[in-house]
């Protein structure tokens, strides 16, 4: 028997579902409004909305066009993610970022467009308790891996699979002239801290002895 739980905000009250699976059939469905006691037994998740309005309701806005559109497109939503600047877009995580997206600590689901989202996606870092997934349907990846005190790169095409293991530090080599669309899976969100940057990493005692650290830092980036 399997349960899946999650959480989800509309018009300021809070809900959550719960999916009962047995055998591969889904058995129960209940959702209910966490602002009533809830009649199950579990707790709700200790997950809040995004601290960041603006961007919330931008996130929020931008999903609803797209769904708004006759097949519901994803590609207009890639659209929408460019040109507002909301250049990376949670579809579950462990913080509430839009109106459409589902509470959860122990998966994260995000969509990621590059080159938008390239100054962040091209920071090293690393996840001590987390595995992530990096699936990129439209275009490609070029990412860089630190592997002892060398630096490896991993290319991943199109509609191809690259899973980075907890604790290895990483980053996507930044290109002004490459265009992707990932999805971005993420595991074991409850783990703290969930990613460490250069300015907190131990694995060098300077940093700038760090070959990673230095392609970042070696990298053209735009005024």
């Amino acid at each position: 028997m399997a349960v899946l739980r999650c959480a989800h905000t509309e018009g300021g009250r809070s809900f959550r579902l719960a999916v009962t699976r047995v055998q591969g059939y889904v058995v129960t469905c209940e959702g209910v409004s966490t602002n009533s006691a809830p009649s199950d037994g579990f707790t709700d998740m200790p997950i809040a909305k995004w601290d960041r309005p603006d961007d919330y309701a931008a996130q929020s806005d931008i999903v609803k066009h797209a769904l708004a559109t006759g097949q519901h497109s994803l590609n207009e939503l890639l659209r929408r993610m460019r040109n507002s600047g909301q250049t990376s877009l949670y579809l579950a995580g462990s913080r509430l970022d839009n109106d459409y997206c589902f509470g959860s600590e122990d998966i994260g689901v995000l969509l990621s467009v590059l080159p938008e989202d390239a100054r962040k996606a091209a920071e090293p870092g690393y996840h001590p308790g987390s595995t992530e997934v990096y699936v990129p349907f439209q275009g490609n990846l070029l990412m860089e891996f630190l592997e002892g005190a060398e630096v490896v790169d991993k290319a991943v095409g199109e509609h191809g699979v690259l899973v980075v293991p907890s604790a290895q530090c990483h980053r996507v080599r930044r290109d002004e002239s490459r265009q992707a669309a990932s999805l971005i899976i993420k595991t074991n969100l409850r783990h703290k801290p969930a990613v460490i940057r250069c300015g907190q990493c131990v694995y060098f005692p300077d940093r700038s002895a760090c070959p990673l650290f230095r392609n970042w830092n070696a990298e053209a980036k735009p005024d």
